[in-house]
């Protein structure tokens, strides 16, 4: 394994953020799940995608075991 090309050789730092205001809605939907794409595959140049899935919580039985 080695280590790739450095990409940023500055000495002043670079900003690259982008605001995603909370309330914005998720970008996938399946059933009570919901994935919100906050950097993709594209947007970081392949390196790497980040995703956060809320995901809803599952009925359980008093015994514990999973209902639905």
């Amino acid at each position: 394994m080695s280590y790739p090309e450095p990409r940023y050789l500055s000495d002043n730092g670079a900003v690259s953020a982008a605001f995603r205001p909370a309330d914005t809605p998720p970008e996938l939907v399946r059933g009570a799940n919901r994935t919100h794409y906050l950097a993709t595959h594209a947007t970081t140049g392949g390196d790497f995608g980040l995703y956060r899935v809320d995901m809803a919580l599952m009925p359980r039985a008093p015994d514990g075991t999973a209902r639905g």
